[in-house]
């Protein structure tokens, strides 16, 4: 288990915590930095630039391994895609939060 990938995921729930959202990474598109809401892959994304100090740019998940392996796992734990999951119009902020709470529970 990475450290970094556990950290991204409690950072992560942190993020949903504060504001949810689905059908983009953020409520600021590709701006990370000026979202104040964040899909589940958005937070991880957000998570994890906050964390290392890069970029608030989105980029794809395979130029950072490790925001793969959290996504991964979230994806395990909710059956299905993230993004198709996340972004389908029955899904409640209660359920992320629930799912996000399990990612950060599967690294203890």
């Amino acid at each position: 288990m990475s450290t970094i990938e556990k950290q991204i995921a409690e950072h992560a729930l942190e993020i949903i915590k504060q504001g949810w959202y689905q059908d983009d990474y953020c409520n600021a598109g590709e701006d990370l930095a000026a979202g104040t809401c964040f899909c589940a892959l958005g937070a991880i994304n957000r998570a994890s630039y906050k964390l290392q100090g890069a970029s608030d740019t989105i980029r794809r998940i395979e130029d950072r391994p490790e925001v793969g392996a959290v996504t991964d796992r979230l994806r395990h734990i909710v059956g299905a895609g993230v993004s198709a999951w996340n972004d389908d119009p029955d899904r409640t902020k209660e359920e992320v939060v629930t799912a996000f709470e399990k990612l950060v529970a599967s690294y203890a």
